[in-house]
């Protein structure tokens, strides 16, 4: 029905609260038992970041204890070998921790601070722009709010 140019749903849907007609008929996304696909993906994202970052951290600490001869000054290669690793224990061990996902809410949002940092390299883009896509789902986030599994 029909009155004045509007109808009685939309007219229905703004003294429910709701000012948009359209987001009427949106629901929220059906929360599944199985995981969505991207799950497995992320989880095989961060098992390859945390081992990439583990292994140049080893390469840097098993570096720092050689006796190398190099064009640079010693204690600037020192310098830049405990700065590497310093970084990349605690991302190996970030990403290391987002392998084992659980439904909570807050896991959505480590997994997005994870994608992004990938997206900081271009050897990542590859991997980390679809995974990105697929993150951003709303069924994505619902699986992972949900705490019932």
């Amino acid at each position: 029905m029909r009155l004045a140019g509007v109808s009685v749903a939309a007219t229905t849907n703004i003294q429910a609260g709701n000012p948009n007609p359209r987001i009427m008929n949106q629901s929220a996304p059906e929360i599944s038992v199985n995981p969505p696909g991207v799950i497995a993906w992320y989880r095989v994202y961060c098992a390859a970041m945390a081992l990439m970052y583990l292994l140049v951290a080893i390469l840097f600490i098993f570096l720092i204890s050689m006796d190398l001869d190099l064009d640079m000054d010693e204690l600037e290669f020192q310098i830049t070998s405990i700065i590497m690793i310093v970084f990349c224990l605690p991302l190996a061990l970030l990403y290391f921790a987002g392998c084992f996902l659980t439904h909570r809410g807050w896991h959505w949002v480590l997994g997005l601070i994870l994608i992004a940092l990938g997206l900081t390299s271009c050897c990542c883009l590859p991997a980390c722009i679809p995974l990105l896509i697929f993150w951003i789902k709303p069924e994505t986030k619902a699986w992972l709010k949900s705490n019932n599994h």
